[in-house]
């Protein structure tokens, strides 16, 4: 089964933590990295870090809704 998944928060780690168990997603998409701090560092989405970190493909495209994106997602022919 190919798995996308949504997530940014870090609620969604678990969540997906427990699909991979099952199932291998092919491709994780979070939101972009945000500016934080006072030296307004780019900071990624834990969801991110955590798939990037176990070698997961993951994206943070600026808008979900753009053309690109969505001829880009069906060519990972999700289930």
């Amino acid at each position: 089964m190919n798995i996308v998944f949504f997530g940014s928060s870090e609620f969604s780690i678990p969540v997906l933590s427990s699909l991979l168990d099952f199932r291998s997603a092919i491709l994780v998409i979070t939101i972009p990295p945000k500016r934080k701090g006072r030296g307004q560092r780019e900071t990624k989405s834990v969801v991110s870090d955590w798939a990037r970190s176990r070698s997961i493909r993951c994206i943070a495209p600026d808008d979900i809704r753009a053309s690109s994106f969505i001829e880009a997602l069906k060519k990972e022919k999700p289930d």
